[in-house]
C-alpha cells in the first residue's frame, strides 16, 4: 500500500563551509543561492584567509559539491552577498567597507561560474549602502535594491543596467517618509515589471509597502501599504513571482501576539490584492520569512522559528501547491543547537528544493545546505531519472526489487531524517526493510546505476 503524501522529503544537513573563521549569508530580503539546470549555485562573505567573498556550487543537483574559492578579496569587510542569474550568466552584489563607509559592489560570470570578473563599485555614496537585493531579466536588465544612510534616515534606494552589468546608471532614492525604509527585496516578472517590497515605520510602527516599475524601473509607481497593520510589528518581507503574474509576499507580523508569517499575493501583476493570511502557526516566534515561486506555480516560503524558545531557532519550510489557495503543514527542517540564520533557497526545474543558511552547531557559523525532494518526483524528474520505482511497498515493509544488483536503499522518515541505510548485492526479488522502524509513513530512495528513484510506505504492525 502506498500513501501519498503532499509533503516533500528532506535530505540530510550538508556543511558547505569547513573553516574556524565566520561564514555568513545575505539577510532574507535577498538570496544566497540560485540555481541553472542541475548547477546550484551559492555565494557567501567569510572571515578566513583571504577574506572576503567566495563562490561554492553544485554540478549534480546538490548531491555532490566543488570546493569553494574566493571570487572578491581585498576589498576589506564583505557582507551580504546576492546572487541572481538567468541561465550560465551569473550576477553577484555584495556590501563592502574598505575605509569608514559601506558600498556596494558587483561582479559577474558568463560562464556558469567558471571564471569571474573583477568587482566593480556601482554605489559608493559617503555614507553607507546596506543589504543589497538584485534581480536579472531576459534582456540584459540588472536591477538592485538597497537601503541607504545618506539623507540622515534611512531610505530605500534602487541602482540598475540594462548591458548585463558592463554599464550602470546612477541610483535614484525611491522612498521619501519621515521614518526609515529597510530591507528591500526585488522581483521581476514574465512581462519585466519590477515588484518591490520593503518595511518603513514613517506611520509610528513598522508596515510592510509595496512598490511597483511597469518601465524596467525608469519610473516607479506610489507605494502601498500591504500590512495594514496600525497595532502591531510589521517587518522582514520577501517577495516573489511566478510566470503567470503572481506576486506573493511574504513578512513577519505580531498581529497575532507572538510573530508570525503573514502572506498576501496578487494574481494581476501586482494591480490588485488578496487578503493577508497567516501561514505558520507556532505558539513562539516565527522570524524572517522568505519566498520562492517556481515554474509549476509551487509557492516555497521558510523561515526561523523558536521551538524551544530562546535557547535554538530552527528552519522551517511550507508549501502551496496552487499559487497560494491553499498550504500544505509546516516541516521542521533542522534539528541542531544554536540559531540558524541568513536562510535563502531556490527550486530547480526538476521540483528539488535547495536551502542554504547560517548554522553555530560547528562552535562558529558556517554555511549549511539541505535539499528537498517534492512528492510525485517522477512527474518532476523525468528529464533526469527513469521513473518512479515499478513497485509497491507493502504494510509489512516487503519491497520487490526489480534491480539485478549492488544498489543503495534509503529509508527517511517523514521528517526527512535518515533513519536506515542499505546497501545490496542480491538479485532480483523480494526484501524485507525497516524491521526496526517505529509504525509510521517512511520515504524510500534507491540509487542503481546512476538513477534514482523513488516510492514511500507505511510501517504498521509488530517489528
Amino acid at each position: 500500500m502506498i500513501l501519498l503524501l503532499l509533503i516533500s522529503l528532506w535530505l540530510q544537513d550538508v556543511r558547505l563551509t569547513d573553516d574556524p573563521n565566520f561564514s555568513s549569508l545575505p539577510i532574507p530580503n535577498a538570496r544566497g543561492i540560485t540555481v541553472n539546470d542541475s548547477t546550484i549555485h551559492v555565494v557567501f562573505a567569510d572571515m578566513r584567509t583571504p577574506a572576503g567573498i567566495y563562490y561554492i556550487s553544485s554540478n549534480d543537483q546538490g548531491n555532490t559539491w566543488n570546493p569553494s574559492s574566493p571570487i572578491a578579496v581585498n576589498l576589506g569587510i564583505c557582507a551580504n552577498p546576492a546572487i541572481a542569474n538567468k541561465g550560465d550568466t551569473l550576477y553577484v552584489v555584495f556590501q563592502s567597507r574598505i575605509s569608514g563607509d559601506w558600498d556596494l559592489y558587483f561582479m559577474f560570470s558568463f560562464d556558469n561560474g567558471v571564471t569571474w570578473s573583477d568587482p566593480v563599485a556601482i554605489v559608493t555614496d559617503p555614507a553607507d549602502s546596506y543589504n543589497p537585493s538584485i534581480v536579472c531579466d531576459r534582456t540584459g536588465g540588472v536591477y538592485v535594491a538597497f537601503y541607504d544612510s545618506r539623507d540622515s534616515d534611512l531610505e530605500i534606494y534602487f541602482i540598475k543596467s540594462i548591458d548585463y552589468g558592463t554599464t550602470w546608471e546612477q541610483e535614484v532614492r525611491l522612498t521619501n517618509s519621515a521614518g526609515d525604509s529597510k530591507y528591500p527585496s526585488i522581483a521581476v516578472d514574465s512581462l519585466g515589471y519590477l515588484h518591490m517590497v520593503f518595511f518603513d515605520n514613517r506611520t509610528g510602527n513598522f508596515e510592510v509597502y509595496y512598490k511597483r516599475s511597469i518601465d524596467r524601473g525608469v519610473t516607479w509607481e506610489q507605494e502601498i501599504n500591504l500590512s495594514q497593520t496600525p497595532n502591531s510589528i510589521s517587518r522582514f518581507t520577501s517577495v516573489a513571482t511566478d510566470p503567470l503574474g503572481g506576486v506573493h509576499v511574504v513578512w513577519e507580523d505580531s498581529l497575532f501576539g507572538n510573530l508570525e508569517v503573514l502572506y498576501r499575493r496578487s494574481l494581476d501583476y501586482g494591480s490588485t490584492w488578496d487578503t493577508t493570511i497567516k501561514i505558520s502557526n507556532t505558539p513562539s516566534v516565527s522570524d524572517e520569512p522568505i519566498v520562492f515561486a517556481d515554474d509549476s506555480f509551487k509557492i516555497h516560503v521558510i523561515w526561523g522559528d523558536y521551538p524551544d524558545y530562546p535557547s535554538t531557532e530552527e528552519i522551517y519550510y511550507i508549501g502551496s501547491r496552487d499559487r497560494g489557495n491553499t498550504w500544505e503543514n509546516m516541516q521542521r527542517l533542522t534539528f541542531s543547537a544554536g540559531h540558524k540564520d541568513a536562510h535563502s533557497h531556490v527550486v530547480d526545474l526538476y521540483g528539488n528544493i535547495h536551502i542554504v543558511w547560517m548554522d553555530p552547531r560547528d562552535g562558529n557559523y558556517e554555511v549549511y545546505y539541505k535539499k528537498g525532494i517534492p512528492p510525485y518526483m517522477g512527474i518532476y524528474e523525468k528529464k533526469k531519472y527513469e521513473e518512479n520505482i515499478p513497485t509497491v511497498i507493502s504494510v509489512n515493509g516487503v519491497l520487490n526489487i526489480p534491480f539485478k544488483n549492488d544498489f543503495i536503499l534509503n529509508i527517511f522518515d517523514i521528517q526527512g531524517r535518515l533513519v536506515e541505510e542499505y546497501r545490496i548485492n542480491t538479485g532480483p526479488g523480494k526484501i524485507r526493510i525497516g524491521r526496526n522502524l517505529l509504525n509510521s509513513v517512511y520515504f524510500v530512495i534507491i540509487e542503481y546505476n546512476g538513477a534514482r528513484y523513488h516510492t514511500k510506505f507505511i510501517k504498521t504492525g509488530g517489528r
